[in-house]
């Protein structure tokens, strides 16, 4: 990876043990990505004789002056741009760097930034290599078919397309899911079981389901209301973590219920080894109905209704009836997940004008697993009254359908993968949004790909997609693709 002017900061983590290796990867990880590497420590904290020496070289700045006047090492970022391209490395827990984050948010009042804030205790080297460019990434098929994007629209005209959500507002209704992940280190075979034991040493909290998803219609630029249920006493921590967004609105129903999805992944590997659901056995849908229903009475908020139904009780069939009825412009996604496998078909909401699913959804839909997604999505999109219908295929690609256009393909970029949960999501964002803002599917298809791309190189929602991020990502690919025109 070329060494660039980015910022990169290594910050101790006060509350945890810090061993030297620990400090020499948070290190080695700013050193891929700048010259001079800067720490940020507290004063009072005695450093490894190695780690003063590489002070002393001069391959590593050293920042103490707030500690020395009882300030937070942090503080040293205050005059650092939330739109620089800064790396921050944390030894230990990355949550007060991130308080810090949300608080400078808050006060700067802008709703986007381009800090990247890692541990140095996971990801050190997948981190490293998502900052390529996918345009890096490019198979031959889909650079044939970018080729035919920009002789067919243009550089220009593709990347206007993006200027089109800033006036666009959307409406979302679905299941608030918390994605938890515990991070763990293999210890071995237990002696007297034919088990692994890990050690437990980090957990992670992310916020998944529909408010995952509305975190990237309001990066894109999207007006963003939320309608969903959760338990109460959680409603203050998810409206403190969603609180930097100026244009997403959310509206939790306080209830007696959640949904938590713990994923145990080992460190060593980045591989998922077991996952556990706490879920509902039932909602009072009835008083969820109520809450909409009162939310709907606006009508400017049903103008773009994007359904998120992840299939675990919160809209039942009473509630899909009334939407339909409502004759809104309804975008619906109908997740399968190991809760509810087989059982939250999309034939529920037939009438609706615009359904996302995934290839192996699709698979379950029409009951067949040799699905030729060309012939099936625009004949199954036919017999439910679906004006548009796309689905996602891993390295496939998008296949959608619509009555204008017809049947479209998009081939996927390949990108590292090291989650997917959650790439789906994004993809769905980007491509409704656009949609919705009556961008050629095409150009949507296009940018959707992008989007998930960007997101199987994270953990799970460990980052939202931007409106600038897509620009970015998109010149970078459109240049790279000129190149060989």
């Amino acid at each position: 990876m070329t060494q660039s002017h980015k910022l990169a900061f290594v910050v101790i983590d006060s509350d945890s043990i810090t061993e030297f290796d620990e400090l020499f990867n948070a290190y080695s990880i700013c050193k891929s990505v700048t010259k001079t590497p800067i720490l940020l420590r507290d004063a009072r904290m005695k450093l490894p004789s190695r780690l003063v020496q590489l002070i002393h070289t001069g391959d590593l700045q050293e920042n103490i002056a707030p500690a020395l006047n009882c300030g937070h090492p942090l503080d040293s970022l205050n005059s650092v741009p939330l739109s620089s391209d800064v790396l921050i490395v944390s030894t230990g827990q990355t949550e007060k760097i991130v308080n810090y984050l949300y608080a400078r948010m808050k006060t700067e009042q802008v709703s986007s930034h381009s800090w990247n804030v890692i541990s140095s205790k996971y990801m050190r080297s997948l981190f490293v290599e998502r900052q390529r460019s996918l345009g890096e990434f490019i198979p031959t098929d889909t650079q044939v078919y970018i080729k035919l994007l920009l002789r067919k629209f243009g550089k220009a005209k593709i990347l206007d397309a993006l200027e089109s959500l800033e006036k666009l507002a959307v409406l979302l209704i679905g299941e608030t899911i918390f994605d938890d992940y515990v991070l763990c280190d293999s210890l071995g075979k237990v002696s007297k079981d034919p088990l692994v034991a890990f050690w437990k040493r980090q957990h992670l909290r992310q916020l998944g389901g529909v408010l995952a998803t509305a975190k990237h219609f309001s990066g894109l630029g999207c007006h963003t209301h939320v309608l969903s249920e959760l338990k109460e006493d959680d409603i203050k921590s998810v409206y403190d973590d969603l609180g930097p967004l100026r244009k997403l609105h959310v509206e939790l129903l306080p209830g007696n219920l959640e949904i938590i999805k713990t994923r145990f992944v080992d460190r060593t590997s980045n591989q998922r080894l077991f996952e556990t659901y706490e879920m509902p056995s039932s909602y009072d849908n009835l008083k969820f109905i109520e809450f909409l229903e009162r939310a709907l009475q606006d009508d400017s908020l049903s103008r773009n209704t994007i359904i998120m139904d992840y299939g675990h009780g919160l809209i039942d069939q009473s509630l899909i009836d009334r939407l339909i009825r409502r004759g809104l412009s309804l975008t619906v996604n109908t997740q399968s997940n190991a809760g509810n496998r087989g059982f939250n078909s999309v034939a529920r909401y037939a009438g609706a004008k615009r359904v996302f699913l995934n290839g192996s959804e699709l698979q379950l839909e029409v009951r067949r697993k040799d699905v030729d997604i060309n012939s099936v999505v625009p004949a199954l999109a036919q017999e439910l009254s679906f004006e548009e219908f796309f689905v996602t295929n891993g390295a496939q690609g998008i296949t959608g359908w619509t009555k204008e256009f017809g049947t479209i393909t998009a081939p996927a970029f390949a990108p590292i993968i090291l989650d997917r949960i959650g790439a789906g999501d994004a993809t769905l964002a980007t491509v409704a949004a656009l949609r919705s803002a009556n961008v050629h599917p095409e150009i949507a298809l296009f940018f959707g790909n992008i989007a998930g791309a960007i997101l199987v190189s994270s953990l799970g929602n460990e980052i939202s997609i931007s409106n600038q991020t897509l620009r970015d990502q998109s010149e970078q690919i459109l240049r790279q693709i000129e190149l060989n025109l």
